[in-house]
């Protein structure tokens, strides 16, 4: 594959080329509104996420939101390096290259396994990158399996795609374009109400059901429309029998009310709290399993 060069002399030649016969690049993944490539930007690989403006009205939405996520810093972050805007055709953002895996498609393959650890760390990971844009003022909107690369060298999750985020510093509702997939949406979004951190937590926990369910959720509805509905009037997801810390948790982020959900800052410290119980039941274990053996190889002396 090319893999093209998007430095600032470079740029204008890339996207003066026919792009629209199709790419001989490296296509790293598509989404709604863009392809995103391996590039080189100063020396370093990349990827670019190219957004067609003609072809999608919204695009200039996007582009301004991606913005958003530039100068934000944290390890379960992918970093977005610069927003380039350049023409009335094209828009380009680049940002960090993660070798790693959509947490959707992990989510549908059934020889991944999803421990309980990984459950738990998983969550936490998305929980404390949203916790950090919200002390920063940012709300993501969009969060969802599918805006989650899980890293394949630390195994550990990185939230992505900017393009439904909102500085609520800087702008207002009627700058950007809302986005979010409707199954992760909040209600209170479906009654017309302001966006707060409430609905970065409802999204989290829509998707911490589907991390323990690993189904889609809603698949019985075809349309968004009959959702919407639903959800309005108080339908969530199908819980199973269970009932531990995790399941309660994700059913206080997707109450009705937002005052009711818990911040951001209170779920990430009931998954640490989860973490270091499921640490110390584990070592528990370990140490009851290496006693027994010791007893049954002592015995045969």
């Amino acid at each position: 594959f090319a893999i093209p060069c998007l430095d600032t002399d470079t740029i204008n030649t890339f996207l003066q080329s026919d792009l629209d016969k199709g790419f001989s690049f490296n296509i790293l993944g598509r989404g709604s509104f863009g392809t995103v490539l391996e590039a080189i930007y100063k020396g370093n690989y990349i990827a670019a996420k190219l957004v067609d403006k003609q072809r999608h009205p919204d695009a200039s939405f996007t582009l301004e939101n991606e913005s958003n996520g530039m100068g934000l810093c944290h390890p379960n972050i992918i970093h977005i390096i610069k927003v380039i805007n350049p023409n009335k055709q094209f828009g380009i953002v680049l940002m960090e290259k993660c070798c790693g895996t959509e947490l959707q498609k992990l989510l549908n393959d059934p020889q991944y396994p999803i421990t309980e650890a990984r459950k738990i760390r998983y969550t936490l990971d998305i929980a404390e990158a949203l916790l950090y844009c919200h002390r920063r003022n940012i709300l993501h909107l969009d969060v969802k399996p599918r805006n989650v690369i899980v890293c394949e060298n630390t195994d550990r999750c990185k939230l992505f795609d900017f393009g439904s985020s909102l500085n609520l510093k800087k702008q207002s509702k009627n700058q950007r374009n809302f986005m979010s997939t409707v199954i992760y949406t909040a209600p209170e979004m479906f009654k017309g109400e302001e966006e707060t951190p409430a609905v970065d937590v409802y999204a989290l926990g829509i998707t911490m059901w589907q991390i323990e369910q690993r189904e889609i959720p809603y698949s019985m509805y075809h349309t968004a429309e009959e959702l919407i509905l639903q959800v309005r009037a108080g339908l969530r997801p199908k819980l199973s029998s269970t009932n531990d810390t995790y399941t309660a948790l994700y059913r206080e982020c997707w109450k009705d009310d937002p005052l009711c959900r818990p911040n951001m800052l209170l779920i990430t410290h009931k998954l640490s709290e989860m973490a270091d119980e499921h640490l110390k039941s584990q070592r528990k274990y370990y140490d009851q399993k290496c006693l027994g053996e010791n007893c049954f190889y002592s015995s045969l002396k």
